[in-house]
């Protein structure tokens, strides 16, 4: 482990570190929510981790309540991205999502060994990322309209490139990476990253200083705050392109064989016991049943009617190779829906014509 760092102002604006966001009250535009702390643990085998003490906490450095629920939201992508200026995946903070002035707001994998310190507790996978796994905070609720300029923080990178192993953390020469670690910013920081890649930069000058300590992985989440006062005003959203006009209802599920779904529009159903797959138990990733497409599969938490049906074992503890009692998945398949109501029945047949007279009997042969 490299010992604590933090960042300052005046280093920052020498040599080669002036090229790199920090995130210091002296480099910001102005203050924004930033990644606080980030947390990513392997499992081992034999039980020794589960995998599954993961967290992220975002932190509030300006003098006023934020909306996280209206305001912002969770963009990621998966072993790197199809698209260098584009998400694959995105999820929304719940309905209730704050964060006071100097506050956090930490959201947890629900295998959390403590979850006292959670505000939200998520299952697979919106909190089941390894360590290169971009995951992003973004202005706006919409991930497929976002790109970079969207990105108000950001663990990682947009890369096509999917053979990364993981993040480094303030250049290779560190040898710290965004995997298997506690990740906790500098006390300093007023900003995140922005468009910017931070300490995820490939090209990070070597000896320059870094806003992140790497420490031990914890069961728990660790209280976090910044020095001193608030960071001033808040940077507010940039301007974007207009909002693009709401879809069209969704078309009305009329397959009856339909397990959930119908309040979505979408026809999902729960796979059966030998459908489940040994890849689902590892890195096989699942998406909820609202953000996939006919033919897929997806596990369920609650989304568009589906129930805990735990049909499939859980992928925390190896029950598919016969060993624990495993927490079932609820594991649905999306099916293509007809989009209206059922054509009409055709015309029922016309009556047989009656059957022709027997024939008269054989003469007898003599």
């Amino acid at each position: 482990m490299l010992p604590p760092t933090r960042i300052s102002g005046a280093a920052l604006l020498f040599g080669a570190a002036l090229l790199f966001t920090s995130g210091s009250a002296s480099s910001c535009a102005g203050a924004t929510l930033f990644f606080s702390q980030y947390q990513d643990e392997r499992a081992t085998f034999g039980g020794f981790s589960s995998g599954l003490n993961k967290f992220y906490q975002i932190y509030n450095p300006t003098d006023r309540t934020i909306n996280l629920a209206d305001e912002y939201s969770i963009a990621t992508c998966a072993n790197g991205c199809s698209n260098d200026d584009a998400f694959e995946y995105g999820y929304r903070f719940k309905p209730t999502a704050v964060i006071a002035p100097s506050g956090t707001y930490t959201l947890c994998n629900d295998g959390l060994a403590e979850t006292a310190g959670c505000d939200e507790l998520l299952k697979y996978p919106r909190v089941s990322y390894s360590g290169n796994d971009l995951l992003a905070l973004i202005w706006g609720t919409d991930h497929t309209r976002a790109s970079r300029k969207d990105v108000v923080d950001r663990i990682g990178l947009f890369t096509t490139d999917r053979r990364v192993p993981a993040w480094t953390v303030c250049g290779a020469t560190s040898r710290v990476v965004a995997a298997d670690v506690l990740l906790t910013r500098s006390a300093e920081t007023c900003c995140g990253s922005g468009e910017a890649d931070g300490a995820f930069a490939v090209d990070w000058p070597s000896g320059a200083p870094c806003e992140w300590t790497d420490r031990k992985v914890n069961g728990w989440v660790r209280p976090w705050a910044r020095a001193g006062n608030p960071c001033g005003v808040a940077l507010t959203r940039p301007p974007g392109p207009p909002a693009p006009p709401p879809p069209p209802p969704a078309p009305a599920c009329v397959d009856l064989q339909c397990d959930a779904g119908a309040q979505c529009g979408l026809c999902l159903v729960a796979v059966s016991h030998d459908e489940c797959r040994t890849e689902w138990h590892s890195d096989k990733l699942l998406h909820p049943c609202d953000a996939v497409e006919a033919g897929e599969y997806c596990e369920a938490d609650g989304e568009c009617g589906t129930g805990d049906i735990d049909n499939c074992p859980g992928r925390d503890t190896g029950e598919l190779s016969g060993g624990g009692d495993g927490v079932g998945a609820d594991i649905y398949r999306r099916r293509a829906c007809v989009g209206g109501p059922l054509p009409p029945w055709p015309p029922p047949m016309p009556p047989l014509p009656p059957p022709p007279p027997p024939l008269p009997p054989l003469p007898l042969l003599v």
